[in-house]
C-alpha cells in the first residue's frame, strides 16, 4: 500500500486548561514533495493574527489558536512529521512564547525528548571559530523519565532566524539523533 501524506490545519482553543482541537481541515496528498509544500505554505502565526485582528477587543481572541501538522499514513499507522501551533498565550509571551522547550515523544523507540533553543553558554572558541553562532539542546529521556541521552546541534545561524518556533526544529534534532527526519512524533508540549 503506498504511502499517503496527510496535511492538517485547524483552529484550537482552550478548554478547563487544555488545548483542544474545535476544527480541522485535512488534505490527503500522494507524494511527499506536494505534501511539503503545502505544509510550508500553512501559516498558524499569520491566521492566529488574521482573525486577532478583527476581533474587538483582541483580548476576545484569548483562549483560541490555530495549528498545522504534516503527517504520513502508512500501513495503517499515522506518524507526524512536522507540527507547530500559534495561540493567545504565545502570542502573549507566556509560557516563554514560542522559543519555549519543546517535547515530543518518540514511539518507535519509546522515548520523550526535550529540545530548547541554547543559551549561548556551550559554544567552544573552536565552534564560534568554525564559525558557529547557536545551537539546539536536547535530553532524550526514557519510559521511567530517566536521562539517557542527548545532544547539541551547532547553527551556522541564529536559532531564530532558522525557526519562527521550537516546535519547527523536532525534523532536525530527530534526523541528527536517529538519521531520519521521517520518524513519527507526538507533541507533549508546545
Amino acid at each position: 500500500m503506498e504511502a499517503i501524506h496527510l496535511v492538517s490545519y485547524g483552529n484550537v482553543e482552550l478548554v478547563e486548561g487544555k488545548w483542544v482541537e474545535i476544527e480541522r481541515v485535512q488534505l490527503e496528498i500522494e507524494d511527499a514533495e506536494s505534501a511539503e509544500r503545502e505544509y510550508s505554505k500553512l501559516d498558524p502565526v499569520a491566521d492566529y493574527r488574521n482573525v486577532a485582528s478583527l476581533c474587538s477587543p483582541a483580548s476576545a481572541m484569548d483562549g483560541h489558536g490555530y495549528y498545522k501538522q504534516h503527517a504520513v499514513l502508512e500501513d495503517g499507522r499515522v506518524r507526524v512529521l512536522a507540527y507547530s501551533r500559534w495561540d493567545s498565550d504565545l502570542e502573549k509571551g507566556s509560557r516563554e512564547g514560542a522559543y519555549g522547550p519543546a517535547s515530543v515523544f518518540v514511539a518507535e523507540y519509546g522515548v520523550a525528548i526535550r529540545i530548547e533553543e541554547g543559551s549561548g553558554d556551550n559554544l567552544l572558541e573552536e565552534d564560534i571559530a568554525a564559525g558557529y553562532v547557536d545551537y539546539i539542546y536536547y535530553d532524550v529521556f526514557d519510559a521511567l523519565d530517566s536521562l539517557f541521552d542527548g545532544g547539541m546541534i551547532l547553527l551556522g545561524r541564529p536559532f531564530r532566524e532558522i525557526y519562527r518556533a521550537t516546535a519547527d526544529c523536532v525534523p532536525d534534532v530527530l534526523a541528527h539523533h536517529y538519521g531520519r527526519k521521517d520518524l513519527g512524533y507526538v507533541a507533549l508540549r508546545f
